[in-house]
């Protein structure tokens, strides 16, 4: 994807949600009728920083927030905090290729499977940082098989979601000496 959010944690607070996006509408006999727009929860989160150091936010943060604010591609970024995860889907084989990108980084406790089934930790190695926005990859020893899936569960990762800004006002406000407040808003974006 190319050009992900800074990896400066927000000191104030990081929350997330993941919402179905969906409504729930009583129908005229009472009886509960559910309209789905799309099964998928997508992710919602809100950085908090009291304590931005100004280079940071002139080199870093505005730069990519100036670059992204009115894209309707996305751009990446990765969960602050690391979370258990099951079933990251990392691509299908082909017969052919060896190394795929996990949806994720700082990978710990890994647990690699094809087609459902766990791969031996002699088949595979775990490279850290090395995909195109800094996620992990998984290097297999020989390839995988034709149209097999490739998933991880991991004990501990840092999950990465394509985004959109929603934060439409860029207004960092002077905390003291060299450091800023500011929030933004992130949100998936469902293709």
């Amino acid at each position: 994807m190319a050009n992900p959010f800074p990896d400066i944690y927000p000191d104030a607070g990081w929350e997330i949600t993941l919402e179905s996006l969906g409504d729930i509408d009583m129908s005229a006999d009472g009886i509960p009728q559910i309209d789905i727009y799309d099964p998928a929860e997508p992710f919602h989160g809100i950085a908090h920083w009291k304590l931005l150091q100004g280079a940071d936010l002139d080199t870093l943060v505005r730069p990519h927030y100036l670059a992204q604010k009115d894209s309707n591609v996305g751009f990446s970024i990765f969960d602050f905090d690391p979370h258990a995860a099951t079933a990251l889907a990392c691509g299908t084989g082909n017969g052919v290729q060896t190394v795929f990108t996990i949806p994720a980084k700082e990978v710990s406790g890994a647990t690699v499977k094809d087609n459902g089934a766990a791969v031996s930790g002699s088949a595979y190695t775990i490279l850290t940082g090395t995909g195109a926005d800094g996620e992990d990859q998984i290097s297999f020893t020989s390839a995988r098989a034709n149209a097999h899936l490739i998933t991880l569960d991991a004990a501990s990762a840092r999950r990465r979601y394509t985004v959109i800004y929603i934060t439409r006002k860029w207004s960092p406000r002077h905390n003291e000496a060299n450091l800023w407040i500011l929030d933004l808003e992130f949100y998936e974006k469902v293709a």
